[in-house]
């Protein structure tokens, strides 16, 4: 008798085939080519990012510088490209990761009537790291209300908008995905730097008449927003606004002294000297504040002046009242 056995335990057990490997190669592979992609992209973006927060805040920088120059002495930037020399300059911004970026900055100034009022609109401009212009304009008015002349703003609204156009095609287009190749951004917030409104509401008096009876109500309610504070600077250095500094007595400061600046400071919460910042700018740090005080609507801040000759050197005094708004004031000099 012949016994035969069989052993079918190795068809129960089977390996992976290549055409399975193959396969779950190629899909892992587009997963991980799809985030290389998303990566690089993420990168790109924040690059972008970057820059536009640096080209946003150098041209509130310059909005700010414009609003310091007294405002009869404006420059005529109605057309720009027609006074480039007063209308335009090119900046550098080094972020803290190193790289620079280089923005070119253009402001339009039309002056308007009725108000009398002064409309600016800043251009910045750069070209990012992968080619492609950048553009961010800001917007705000000027007005001379209740400042001395000084330029700055009683109630302004400032408002910012951010394009990014691709200049290497001829077609641009719209996308948020990941797989874009140009793209163009628009951010549109606003920043009111101050507004001052009164809303007064009156209620319809209410008449219900009972048999001979008549009862009348009427009732107002008025709510008011508070301002930004009222600074007017005093004094013989009360016209120093305009930079550089070219004027007398601005210029040919006694060195290694003090001056005394004074100003008026008011606003509808009341201010303390604990609202009131002065601070001093400086080639090498020469200059320093002595002291600051301020009694009722009165403030002096007394500067120590730079030790050296022809050296320039500014003073910005600051008030920020209690519910957070800013006024600011920059004098220029120079010994």
């Amino acid at each position: 008798m012949q016994i035969c056995r069989s052993d079918n335990s190795s068809l129960d057990s089977r390996g992976f085939s290549i055409v399975e490997v193959l396969a779950a190669l190629l899909i892992l592979s587009l997963g991980l080519l799809a985030l290389g992609k998303l990566q690089l992209i993420t990168l790109q973006s924040s690059a972008v990012s970057k820059e536009r927060s640096g080209a946003v805040s150098s041209g509130l920088q310059k909005l700010e510088e414009l609003r310091s120059i007294n405002y009869a002495s404006l420059p005529n930037c109605a057309i720009p490209a027609n006074n480039l020399a007063q209308c335009s300059d090119n900046v550098s911004v080094t972020a803290g990761d190193g790289n620079s970026a280089n923005f070119i900055r253009t402001w339009t100034l039309t002056p308007l009537t009725n108000p009398t009022r002064t409309d600016v609109s800043l251009e910045v401009t750069w070209t990012d790291g992968s080619g492609k212009q950048q553009r961010a304009t800001l917007n705000t008015v000027l007005n001379n209300i209740g400042f001395n002349n000084s330029a700055n703003v009683v109630a302004s609204t400032t408002s910012l908008s951010s394009t990014s156009t691709t200049t290497s095609s001829s077609t641009s287009s719209s996308s948020t995905s990941s797989s874009a190749t140009s793209s163009t951004t628009t951010a549109s917030p606003s920043t009111t730097t101050a507004a001052v409104s009164t809303t007064t509401t009156t209620a319809q008096p209410t008449t219900t008449t009972t048999a001979a009876t008549t009862t009348s109500t009427s009732s107002t309610t008025t709510t008011t927003v508070n301002t930004p504070p009222v600074v007017s600077l005093t004094g013989s250095y009360a016209s120093c606004t305009s930079n550089p500094a070219t004027i007398s007595p601005c210029i040919n400061i006694n060195r290694d002294s003090t001056i005394s600046i004074t100003f008026t400071a008011t606003d509808n919460a009341g201010l303390t000297l604990s609202n009131i910042s002065v601070t001093v700018a400086s080639s090498g740090n020469q200059a320093s504040v002595a002291s600051v005080s301020y009694s009722s609507t009165t403030g002096t801040g007394v500067i120590n002046t730079p030790v050296g000759s022809n050296q320039d050197f500014t003073v910005t005094i600051t008030i920020t009242d209690a519910s957070g708004l800013v006024t600011t004031r920059v004098l220029y000099f120079k010994t």
